[in-house]
């Protein structure tokens, strides 16, 4: 067998250099979309159906105490609407 130039022996050392970091790189990214996949809290999982579990009713009060009221658009019925208008003469 020929010996190899050093350039040779470069080049060869060089490909297989690339070759293992590029699949250290594919390795890496593959661990890197499973560990961040199981942290994510949106992550679905199978829900457990449990018959205790009440179902879902809809509601207008709103987590924080706001009250979005029947959703009808119109003037305010008080509260922080800000000074209200009087029919009423003075």
């Amino acid at each position: 067998m020929a010996e190899l130039s050093r350039l040779e022996l470069a080049r060869r050392n060089l490909r297989l250099v690339r070759i293992l970091v590029g699949g250290g790189s594919v390795a890496a990214f593959a661990a890197f979309v499973v560990v961040a996949r199981a942290a994510h809290p949106g992550t679905s999982h199978p829900a457990s159906r449990s018959p205790a579990t009440a179902p879902a009713t809809p509601d207008d009060r709103q987590p924080g105490g706001l009250d979005f009221g029947n959703g009808a658009i119109g003037p305010s019925q008080g509260g922080f609407g800000g000074p209200q208008a009087s029919s009423r003469g003075s």
